[in-house]
């Protein structure tokens, strides 16, 4: 993610249907059926019921939330970024990073939130700090095998070939996804030239699950991105951060805006969305909740087996309430509507294993299973 903050959404409730947007198929995943729900669960052992987590990275975990169990310890933070202190031989590879991040960035510094938090495994987006030198990363990647995972960055300045090449190599380290950020590609071209059709094409013949960065609102880049889902519908996709929806500090719910076009690509059942970086979503402060209707409506739109969480790591620490906060939100907008009495607000109606989805059922179904820590 760029390094500019966005500043959030001010949503209020429940939004009525917006013309222009078109309905999920009845074909389309709607989420997991619905089960009677478990009344007067405290969170600490609902959260517990919920991780999923295996070995040391889930006692890890168990023993984080008896400490702090609003903050859902075994989460899976599928939206973070690391880079060096730019010392050899991992030095820059593009634009130095803020000087307040330079050494807040760092796999070290992101283990000890995640460990400080209960995050059982993390997935990594290649940063614009090392562009498309990939070694930082899988070298976080090689020693972490068990909690780290990674995003490459895609190179569409590189002839098509080559820029397949370059995709094939990552997936051959270990790379599970590639990012598609449209600012890079040259002047005048779209990411659905030649090589970023056939770059989205390999990617899905691959395994690699696509994301799509669109730091202006996927209004931008909204017809790139349905031509390349209709043209290669074998390819996973995700989009990061709720598709930008907020843009010059308002929150737009027009037909053409991000957001409703968000939710009309839930037609796509290969579309996924991060519920990611919040502080960049949100009119509001930590824990945000003016998002929980919003959530809700992702919900409702694409089902809780298409969403997972991210943190935006690290700049969530400078731009947003810090780590542990941004990662604990959703789980505590949980725990407020499921425990009400009567339970009540937006979230009241998700079933346990909804919450296991948003939790890291989802991001396990997507990028593989987190092992051991």
């Amino acid at each position: 993610t760029a390094p500019g903050h966005e500043i959030g959404m001010g949503g209020r409730g429940r939004l009525p249907a917006r013309p222009g947007v078109p309905d999920v198929p009845a074909t389309a995943p709607r989420g997991p059926p619905q089960h009677p729900r478990m009344h007067g669960v405290r969170f600490a052992a609902l959260t517990t019921l919920l991780w999923g987590a295996r070995g040391l990275g889930a006692r890890r975990g168990l023993a984080m939330a008896a400490a702090q169990p609003s903050c859902a310890a075994g989460l899976i933070d599928t939206h973070l970024h690391v880079w060096s202190d730019g010392a050899a031989p991992f030095g820059y590879d593009g634009p130095e990073p803020p000087e307040e991040l330079r050494a807040r960035a760092t796999v070290e510094v992101l283990l000890g939130a995640m460990d400080e938090t209960g995050v059982r495994g993390a997935l990594i987006v290649q940063p614009i700090n090392h562009k498309f030198d990939h070694s930082y990363v899988l070298d976080a990647m090689s020693r972490h095998p068990g909690r780290l995972k990674g995003m490459a960055l895609a190179n569409p300045a590189l002839p098509l070939e080559e820029a397949v090449a370059f995709l094939q190599q990552r997936h051959e380290e270990g790379f599970c996804g590639v990012r598609f950020n449209p600012g890079l590609w040259p002047e005048g071209r779209r990411m659905t030239d030649d090589v970023g059709r056939a770059l989205y094409h390999s990617a899905g013949e691959m395994g690699m699950v696509v994301g799509f960065m669109c730091f202006k609102g996927l209004n931008l880049f909204y017809d790139d991105i349905v031509e390349l889902l209709e043209a290669s519908p074998s390819t996973t996709a995700v989009v990061d951060h709720w598709g930008f929806p907020r843009q010059d500090g308002s929150f737009p719910d027009a037909p053409d805006s991000s957001w409703a076009r968000l939710l009309s690509l839930a037609r796509f059942p290969q579309v996924y969305v991060k519920a990611s970086a919040l502080f960049r979503v949100s009119g509001e402060e930590a824990p945000y909740r003016d998002l929980k209707p919003r959530l809700a409506e992702l919900v409702e739109a694409f089902g809780a087996r298409r969403i997972m969480l991210g943190s935006d790591f690290p700049f969530v620490q400078t731009l947003g309430p810090g780590y542990k906060e941004g990662m604990s939100a959703v789980p505590r907008w949980v725990e407020e509507d499921r425990e009400a009495t009567p339970p009540s607000g937006a979230l009241a109606g998700l079933t346990d294993d909804d919450v296991r989805m948003l939790v890291h059922g989802t991001a396990e179904s997507v990028f593989g299973e987190w092992g051991a820590a």
